[in-house]
C-alpha cells in the first residue's frame, strides 16, 4: 500500500525524485548496493542522518502551531481534581495498569513532547500525574 501526505504526494515518488536526482535507478535504492551518490543526496537534506536540518524541522515541529486554530488551541489543566479526572478510578486498578497508566499519561504530556511555551504546564501536570499515581500504588502496598 503506497502512503500519501495530504496533498497525496505518494512517498514511493518523493524516494523515486531523491534517487533520480543521484542518478539512481528507481529500482536500485531499496537494495543493498545502492548507489553512494543516492544515499549522499538524502543526506544532503537531512533524511538519513540526524543533522541541522532534522533538528532544526524538530524545532519547527514543535514550535509552530499555526495550523491550529484558536478553537483548537486549548492550555491543559494543572487542577488536580481535573487531572484525577483523566486518569480515571486510579484506585480500582491494579499497580500493573497504573504502570501502564503513568506511561501512557507521559507519552500525551510528558515536557520533552510540548511546545517550550508549555514545559512548564506539562511539568506541572506530569509531577500531580506521578504523585496521585504514586499514591495509588502505596494504597495497594
Amino acid at each position: 500500500m503506497a502512503w500519501r501526505s495530504g496533498n497525496d504526494v505518494r512517498f514511493e515518488d518523493v524516494l523515486d525524485s531523491v534517487a533520480m536526482a543521484a542518478g539512481a535507478a528507481s529500482s536500485d535504492y531499496g537494495r543493498a548496493g545502492s548507489p553512494a551518490s543516492f544515499w549522499r543526496t538524502l543526506s544532503g537534506i537531512g533524511a538519513v542522518s540526524g543533522g541541522a536540518a532534522t533538528e532544526a524541522a524538530a524545532r519547527a515541529y514543535h514550535e509552530d502551531r499555526s495550523f491550529v486554530s484558536d478553537e483548537e488551541e486549548t492550555v491543559p489543566s494543572t487542577d488536580p481534581r481535573e487531572i484525577a479526572l483523566e486518569l480515571g478510578s486510579i484506585d480500582a486498578m491494579p499497580v500493573v495498569e497504573l504502570t501502564r497508566l503513568r506511561r501512557r499519561f507521559a507519552a500525551e504530556n510528558h515536557p520533552d513532547r510540548v511546545p517550550q511555551r508549555l514545559r512548564a504546564i506539562a511539568n506541572t501536570r506530569m509531577t500531580i500525574a506521578n504523585t496521585l499515581i504514586d499514591a495509588a500504588i502505596r494504597r495497594h502496598g
